[in-house]
């Protein structure tokens, strides 16, 4: 048996209703892994939650009602653009990096929203009414509802503690590249659920990850021998630039050691 085989509970505060999902749990439900959701906010229109999109383009995103109303007439229902020539009037909404990939845009308007997916050469996609229908069940305020997660420890498995930091990386990149400031502190949350996202499937179960601080991760990594904190760091810059660009080079990382105890990981997880 394992050293430790309890239950962690990482739950969000906020009560979802059962009748509501997440937005990643929606993207997982329809398989969707490169589409971004525009809320408008005063007159302007911006990504709040997206799967597959960089920094540059999330920044890029910040578009005015009027474009909408002049390409997006009606709610509810897809819009579809697979020519070059279709597809011309969103690309200001891409990264040079992210647009030269894109071989189809899809967008459906629903309430004062604009969900967008884009298909790629290995990424397809086919509208359905079955996706249109779920956008009113959506809760945007959560990634995700309770989760349940078991840690078990074979014989001579440890959990390693790391503490990722990213909150200067997205603080610099922003104020980089950002034009309408206003807009600062949506964008950078934004960036950074795109970053969790990557290191949610970076550090898959048996690992566990958690965020109680803007831009800090905190990993309980499992491994029998200990995991290089230089190899780690140079990964994770490497894998982030597709994000972050060369502000991935500002990312910390910290090792804060090893443990078999329960409680200690539970604290650890649960730390602000």
């Amino acid at each position: 048996m394992g050293l430790l085989s309890r239950t962690l509970s990482l739950s969000q505060e906020k009560k979802v209703s059962e009748k509501t999902i997440s937005f990643i749990q929606f993207t997982k439900k329809f398989n969707i892994s490169l589409c971004a959701l525009f809320s408008k906010i005063d007159n302007n229109y911006l990504i709040t939650n997206s799967v597959g999109f960089d920094g540059i383009s999330i920044i890029s995103s910040i578009s005015t009602n009027d474009f909408w109303d002049g390409t997006i007439n009606n709610p509810n229902k897809w819009y579809s653009f697979t020519t070059n020539s279709e597809m011309v009037p969103f690309f200001q909404l891409f990264s040079f990096n992210q647009k030269d990939k894109i071989k189809g845009i899809y967008i459906c308007r629903f309430e004062d929203k604009v969900f967008m997916v884009c298909s790629t050469e290995s990424i397809n996609f086919i509208p359905n009414d079955s996706i249109i229908k779920e956008l009113s069940f959506i809760n945007f305020d959560t990634k995700e509802d309770k989760k349940e997660i078991s840690i078990n420890l074979e014989k001579n498995e440890n959990i390693y503690k790391f503490q990722i930091d990213v909150k200067n990386a997205i603080e610099f990149h922003v104020g980089k590249n950002l034009r309408k400031l206003e807009y600062k502190n949506i964008i950078q949350n934004s960036i950074l659920n795109e970053i969790y996202l990557f290191l949610e499937k970076s550090f898959s179960y048996p690992n566990l990850i958690s965020t109680n601080s803007f831009g800090i991760f905190n990993i309980a990594f499992v491994s029998e021998s200990q995991l290089s904190e230089k190899l780690l760091q140079t990964h994770l810059i490497k894998e982030l630039y597709s994000i972050l660009d060369e502000e991935s080079n500002l990312l910390i990382l910290a090792n804060l050691g090893k443990s078999n105890s329960y409680k200690d990981v539970m604290d650890f997880l649960q730390a602000k």
